[in-house]
């Protein structure tokens, strides 16, 4: 990433009627794309830590 913070926290609007979020995280389309798994948030937040800027 360039000319952003490093820190962020992500956030998005809820759809109707939803309760949980799962969240994947990362830089290649096709592994977020085909992602299984992962922890259900009630959030809608997500602080993924410190980008790695370049």
């Amino acid at each position: 990433a360039e000319l952003v913070e490093p820190d962020v926290k992500l956030s998005w609007t809820a759809g109707f009627g939803s309760k949980l979020h799962t969240v994947y995280f990362g830089d290649n389309f096709d592994d977020v794309n085909n992602a299984a798994g992962g922890l259900p948030q009630g959030a809608t937040t997500y602080t993924p830590g410190p980008l790695k800027l370049g």
